[in-house]
């Protein structure tokens, strides 16, 4: 995903093993925003950042629900 603001109007469920990796393409301050009603990170799932992106930028929206399975790495706030 590069920079930007992410909206589902179901849940976003990510199955074990899966990476997501978060490109701020070398921007100052690179934001990502992922909204959605749940959140669903199935076990050993991580989220990866590169070129520039920070976890302080990345904010996870969850109107429910939200669930991380066992040995995820999950970047960001909620």
């Amino acid at each position: 995903f590069t920079p930007g603001t992410y909206r589902s109007v179901g849940a976003i469920t990510l199955a074990a093993a899966n990476i997501v990796t978060l490109d701020g393409l070398h921007e100052a301050n690179p934001s990502f925003i992922f909204q959605s009603s749940t959140l669903s990170f199935g076990s050993e799932t991580s989220v990866i950042l590169t070129n520039g992106a920070r976890p302080e930028h990345v904010l996870w929206v969850v109107e429910a629900a939200a669930a991380v399975g066992s040995f995820s790495s999950v970047q960001g706030s909620r």
